[in-house]
């Protein structure tokens, strides 16, 4: 399956529900505003690459390519 850009940011939402975290937990943790990482949700921000790919190791999740290549984070 190949998932859009703005469909990581569902699966980014999903997780942090799923692990009980707010916006507030991740912002402390990853040194930005609430606000911020909601805007990253709602994917009305364009986040720089390697802030993205600390949230996505943070989250616990894997970036992977159509190929089904993975990146290791």
């Amino acid at each position: 399956m190949i998932m859009e850009y703005i469909d990581c940011f569902d699966v980014i939402r999903a997780r942090r529900q799923e692990l009980g975290l707010t916006h507030s937990d991740i912002a402390d943790d990853m040194g930005v505003s609430p606000e911020y990482v909601k805007c990253v949700e709602d994917g009305t921000v364009d986040p720089p690459l390697q802030f993205f790919i600390r949230l996505l190791k943070h989250m616990g999740l894997t970036l992977r390519f159509g190929d089904s290549t993975a990146i290791d984070l």
